[in-house]
Parts: structure tokens; sequence; C-alpha cells
């Protein structure tokens, strides 16, 4: 009787102890060690896509690179394949993206240009002087502004030559 209870005593501390050690373990790891000790029955022929193939957060391309890439859009034999409608939406609206922004920081500092007379300050100078430097910046933001809407325009015609209405760009 003695050994009996034993036994079980042994038993339930064995069966506590592997719990412990499974419990140790997130199911994430049992499902990702299930996965890959199944990777090789898996036939050639299918893809399956999981997280880990799956970036976590895509990366914003940048307004100048998804236009230049939108633009660049070359199949393997070197010649230019069509964009798709997406495709098309995408680069416009980041173009127009693009020539907002610009808007906004021309608009910002032209509203931060300010002169003053030399009887209110006695750096005066150094401020109108300032304050010129940033009319001149605002001069050249303008010119890319409308070398931006100049692209634009030219992005919404080939987008029409290729048969895209305008409800593609227009949201």
């Amino acid at each position: 009787m003695l050994g009996g209870l034993v036994r079980r005593l042994i038993t339930i501390w064995l069966l506590l102890a592997l719990g412990c050690v499974a419990l140790g373990q997130s199911l994430g790891d049992v499902a990702r060690q299930t996965r890959q000790k199944q990777k090789p029955k898996a036939t050639a022929n299918k893809k399956v896509i999981t997280n880990e193939d799956i970036p976590e957060s895509p990366a914003q391309p940048s307004s100048s690179d998804a236009a230049g890439k939108a633009e660049s859009t070359l199949s393997a034999d070197g010649a230019s394949k069509p964009l798709t409608a997406f495709q098309w939406r995408e680069k416009i609206l980041t173009q127009r993206d693009v020539i907002e922004t610009l808007r906004a920081k021309i608009n910002k500092l032209n509203s931060s240009i300010h002169f003053i007379t030399a009887s209110e300050s006695s750096s005066a100078i150094e401020y109108n002087q300032y304050q010129v430097r940033a009319q001149q910046d605002v001069k050249a933001m303008q010119k890319q502004l409308d070398e931006e809407w100049k692209k634009l325009g030219d992005m919404e015609e080939a987008a029409r030559k290729e048969g895209m209405g305008a409800a593609l760009y227009e949201p």
C-alpha cells in the first residue's frame, strides 16, 4: 500500500514537473516548432505566407522614391510596361501629397516673415537680413512647387493616355 502511494506521488510529481516545463514554453513557440517540423512534408508548389514573411510595419516610401519607382517600371527585356490603375492612383496621390506638403511649408514660412524698423530694435538690420533670406527661400520653394505641379500634370496626362479616367486619381 505504501509502495502504491509512493508511486502515485512520484507520478504526480513528474506530471507537475513536465507541466511546468510545458508552461514555460509559449503557445507561439510551440506553433513555430510544429511548423518547422512540418516544413519538409510540404510540397514545393505551395507557398504559405506566414507572419515571418511579412514585415511588421511597411516602410513608407518618400515622395520622390514613390514617384521615381512608378516611373521606372521596366520589364526584364528593357521595355517599359504600362502601370496598373492602382499604381497610377498611388503615384498621383503621392505627388499631390508632395505638393500639399510643400505648399504648407511655403505658407508657414510666409506667415513668419515680418520686417521691423530700426527704431523697434537694435538688431533690426540682422533680423531683416534673415527675413530677406526667408523670402528668397520662399521664392525657391515656389519654383519647386511649380515644378511639382508640372510633374502632376504630366502624370495625369500620361494616365489619361493609358486610358485611366479622371475618377482614378480624384478621390
